[in-house]
């Protein structure tokens, strides 16, 4: 589907794509349908690729601006099963500068690394492997 859609719009004798993710490799197991209770792990439907918050799927480089392939990002995050943004470096680093700037100016001592690492209200019991991991950054 992304591959299409880059070939479709993007003259590909000038540009190249770079994917960042591995090719499918992680089987999705499934019964099938009215299938009884237990007799073991049903056979492989289809195989799927896991991909971390904030990871980069793919990047399109070459003599291209960033507005005349945006449209094709766009077009292609939207029709991603998860929440995804077209980006440029001039925006990832806007992105990092907010990010440091807000956690300079928090007047609040109670951000979620603190409450997380001083174990406050017993939240270890609780909280998720991620959010000891990522802070409650990526919901």
């Amino acid at each position: 589907m992304i591959r299409m859609t880059i070939l479709k719009n993007v003259d590909y004798t000038k540009v190249f794509a770079i994917w960042r993710i591995p090719p499918p490799w992680q089987p999705i197991t499934k019964k099938a349908q009215g299938m009884r209770m237990g007799s073991g792990k049903g056979s492989i439907d289809h195989y799927v690729t896991p991909v971390k918050a904030g990871q980069i799927i793919v990047e399109i480089g070459g003599p291209i601006e960033y507005f005349e392939v945006k449209p094709v990002l766009i077009n292609i995050a939207k029709r991603l099963p998860c929440h995804a943004m077209a980006v440029s470096q001039k925006l990832m680093d806007k992105m990092a500068q907010r990010k440091k700037i807000m956690e300079e100016t928090n007047l609040n001592p109670w951000t979620w690394k603190y409450i997380i690492q001083n174990n406050m209200l017993g939240c270890h019991k609780w909280i998720s492997k991620y959010d000891r991991r990522w802070f409650n950054e990526y919901l």
